[in-house]
């Protein structure tokens, strides 16, 4: 179990850039928002406690390397999914960069400067 912890003061925005393969072509992305670890790891209450403490996405934008740009906004789905998120693009899209922007953030009950990602996947 991994997830990307970003920092952030409330004060600016948060970049990621991701390097995709040459020519790659996009239809949208998938979010695992927030701190979603395995249960059968770390038990279901811990799971819940580690989702809940931290920050997950709230409003983010999408650039492509064609200059493509897309504003989302990502649900809170702590009970059910456990942040896990699907966002499609107009149309299908030819790039090898994407730029995560994160705008705003549901924020975490104990970590409100920790933004968590489990996963990200590109489609």
């Amino acid at each position: 179990d991994t997830c990307w912890i970003g920092f952030s003061d409330g004060s600016d925005q948060v970049e990621i850039i991701f390097t995709l393969p040459e020519n790659a072509v996009l239809h949208g992305v998938k979010l695992l928002n927030g701190f979603a670890s395995d249960p059968a790891v770390f038990g279901t209450q811990t799971r819940k406690n580690n989702f809940q403490r931290n920050s997950r996405i709230g409003k983010f934008e999408l650039s492509l390397s064609d200059g493509t740009l897309r504003k989302y906004k990502a649900k809170d789905l702590q009970e059910t999914s456990y942040g896990e998120n699907v966002f499609y693009l107009m149309k299908p899209v030819q790039s090898n960069q994407v730029k995560l922007t994160i705008r705003s953030v549901y924020a975490g009950t104990k970590w409100a400067d920790h933004i968590c990602l489990s996963e990200i996947a590109f489609f």
